[in-house]
Formats: C-alpha cells, structure tokens, sequence
C-alpha cells in the first residue's frame, strides 16, 4: 500500500500536508505522534474513507482514491481489515456472528462464515463458550480479541489499527498486538498501526513519527 504526498484541508485547516507512507505485503508500520497530528485522518485516507485534495493512495499498484464512493466502499470491505480501539463491534450480535460479518456482507452463506469465523475465535482465545456471546456479555480484553478476529476473517490484504491497546491493559494489549502480528505475516497483509503506545510502536517492523500532517522515520 503507499500513499504519496497526500493533502487534506478539513475545516479550513490544512491536516495533511504531503503525507507519504509506503507498507509492503506482511510488512507492520507504526505511525505515532501527539493528538491532531493527523494520523487518524491519514488511516482514513489510506482506507478510502477520507478522498485527499491533492496526492494518491494505491494498493497492490492499483491507484484508488480517485475512485466513486461505491467503488472505494466495495474495495474496504474485500480487501482492508479494521480494528478500532473499543473494538465497535454489532451489540445486537454473538461474537461469532460479529466475526461472521464481513463474510456475510461479500455473500458467504451464514452456516459457512460462522464455521469459517469459529477457528480464528479460538486462535485468539476466545473458547466455545463465549462464541454465543453478546459484547456486553464478555470482558474488554475479549470483545477486543473478537474485533481482531472479525477483521482478520476475510484475510485482508491490508489491516489498519486505530489504538487497538488504548483501552486495555498492558498484558491483554501484549497479546492483542502478538496475535495482530502474527496474522499479519500469516496472510501476507501490510499492517499499519495508530498509537500513542512506544510499547506497541517498538513491535512493528519500524515506526513513523507525525506532527503537523507529515511522517518522518
């Protein structure tokens, strides 16, 4: 994935200005920096979320930011995975069929997401036990551990993480962030991690620094 000398402008003030990052295939990148650097309005450029004013974001060579809201929403949900701090999964759903969800969205029947979505619950812990539960029902170290199972299902090739450790301890957030690298380089997908954590930063591959809308190494 690389994003090249993005410009965005919200608000009347200038938020990006020329922001690059590149992040090969099962490569992990952490992007750190003090809040309103910018660093969660470029996660949402490089997800097609946020369209900038000036630059481009391509993934796999393919150039796409430029693309009609339709299409980029089509491209998030077969090739990009998410995992947001308090994990904003379905409150209305199990954790399995949390999981189930992306699959469900790109027309895999629901009897096959769920034993497709079953496995990938227990590689993160997550027992039996707790599959039919709702997330009100489960701890936040669990509902965390379902939200990176959920985004992982569909083996991404992109995963981008918004403080995924923000709300939780230092041992639950040690094994979040192993399971997250270790699937990442399973799948081959580039990861990139917001956080304000050195803890987390120090376990990606290399860490880019944000202030004032652009990243230096």
């Amino acid at each position: 994935m690389i994003a090249r000398d993005v410009h965005v402008r919200l608000g009347g003030a200038d938020v990006l200005r020329g922001a690059s990052l590149s992040v090969a295939p099962g490569e992990s990148v952490a992007v750190v920096g003090t809040s309103g650097a910018g660093k969660s309005t470029l996660l949402q450029c490089l997800a097609g979320v946020v369209t900038p004013d000036a630059g481009t974001v391509s993934l796999q060579g393919r150039r796409f930011d430029h693309l009609p809201a339709r299409q980029r929403s089509e491209l998030r949900l077969q090739r990009f995975g998410f995992l947001f701090q308090f994990g904003e999964l379905v409150p209305e759903l199990s954790l399995v069929d949390n999981v189930s969800l992306p699959l469900w969205l790109t027309g895999v029947p629901r009897r096959a997401a769920r034993e497709r979505a079953r496995p990938l619950l227990e590689a993160t812990g997550l027992g039996t036990d707790l599959h039919g539960k709702r997330p009100s029902q489960v701890s936040g170290g669990e509902l965390q551990r379902a939200a990176l199972a959920r985004a992982l299902v569909h083996e991404p090739a992109v995963i981008l993480a918004d403080e995924p450790t923000g709300a939780l301890d230092s041992r639950t957030s040690d094994a979040v962030v192993e399971l997250l690298l270790t699937e990442a380089a399973r799948t081959g997908a580039a990861l990139v991690v917001v956080t304000h954590s050195e803890r987390v930063a120090q376990r990606m591959n290399r860490s880019e620094r944000m202030a004032d809308g652009r990243l230096t190494a």
